[in-house]
C-alpha cells in the first residue's frame, strides 16, 4: 500500500480490515484446534517414554486424562497459531510502519518463533530425557537397604498429570529462555548496549544466565538448571558473535 493509498483509508476501513484479520485468526485457531487434537495422542506417547524404564502411570481422578488431553490440544493450538497471529498483526501495521521500523519487525516476526520452538527442541531432544531419569529413577533407589529380592523397595509409579506438566513446563521455560538472546539483539542493534560491552561484563552476564535459569525451570534441582544455562549460554553466544561480526 502507497502513502496515496494509505491516507484515503477513514476509520471505518481500518475497524473493517482489523475485524476480517480477526475473524481469520480466529478460523486458523480453530484449524490449529482440531490439529493440536490429533496430535496430542502421540505427544503422550512420547512424553511418557522419556520416563524411566518400569514406571507406571496412573490417574486419580475422574476425567483427568480426558481434560489432560483437552489441555494438551489448545497448548499445542495455541502453539501452531502463535507465529500466524503475529504474521496477521504485522500485516496490519505493515502500512503505518517506516522501512526501520519494518525491518525490526520481520526480524522479529522470523526469530521470535524459530528461537522459541529451538528452546522447545532442545529441551525435548536432549535435556528432557537426562532430567526425567535423574528426577524420577534417583540412584537412591538402587541403594540395597531400599531393595527386597533384588526388587525396589520404592516403586516408581507417577500421577500422569503431574508428569505430563513437569515436562510441557520445562519444554516452555527452555523455550522462553531462548528468547532472551533476541532480546539483547534488539537492543544492540537500536544502539542502547554494544557487544563489546557485553563481552567486557562477562562475569555479570554468566551470573545472570545463571539465575534466569534458576527462575525459569519448573523444579529447584541443578540438574535442570544447569541444562537450560548451558543451551542458553550457548545461543545467546553464537548471537554476540554474529552481531561483532557485523560490527555491532
Amino acid at each position: 500500500m502507497n502513502p496515496e493509498e494509505q491516507q484515503t483509508w477513514s476509520y471505518e476501513e481500518h475497524f473493517e480490515e482489523l475485524r476480517n484479520r480477526l475473524i481469520i485468526c480466529f478460523l486458523f485457531l480453530l484449524l490449529a484446534c482440531a490439529a493440536g487434537f490429533f496430535l496430542t495422542p502421540p505427544l503422550l506417547y512420547g512424553l511418557k517414554n522419556l520416563a524411566p524404564e518400569g514406571t507406571q502411570f496412573f490417574q486419580i481422578k475422574p476425567g483427568e486424562l480426558f481434560f489432560l488431553h483437552f489441555r494438551l490440544s489448545l497448548l499445542l493450538a495455541l502453539l501452531l497459531a502463535g507465529p500466524f497471529w503475529g504474521f496477521q498483526l504485522f500485516a496490519f501495521l505493515d502500512p503505518g510502519l517506516k522501512r526501520s521500523e519494518r525491518n525490526f519487525g520481520l526480524l522479529l516476526l522470523w526469530l521470535a518463533p524459530l528461537l522459541f520452538f529451538l528452546g522447545i527442541a532442545f529441551c525435548a531432544l536432549l535435556a528432557l530425557r537426562p532430567m526425567m531419569s535423574f528426577l524420577l529413577d534417583f540412584p537412591g533407589f538402587n541403594l540395597p537397604y531400599l531393595q527386597t529380592d533384588n526388587l525396589p523397595l520404592i516403586a516408581k509409579s507417577f500421577n500422569l498429570e503431574e508428569f505430563v506438566n513437569l515436562a510441557i513446563n520445562s519444554c516452555l521455560g527452555f523455550g522462553f529462555a531462548f528468547e532472551i538472546p533476541l532480546v539483547l539483539a534488539l537492543l544492540v542493534l537500536l544502539g542502547i548496549l554494544e557487544t563489546r560491552t557485553i563481552f567486557g561484563h562477562w562475569r555479570p552476564v554468566v551470573l545472570v544466565i545463571f539465575v534466569l535459569s534458576a527462575l525459569l525451570t519448573p523444579t529447584p534441582d541443578v540438574f535442570n538448571m544447569l541444562f537450560l544455562a548451558l543451551g542458553l549460554g550457548g545461543v545467546l553466544a553464537i548471537t554476540l558473535l554474529i552481531l561483532a561480526l557485523f560490527g555491532k
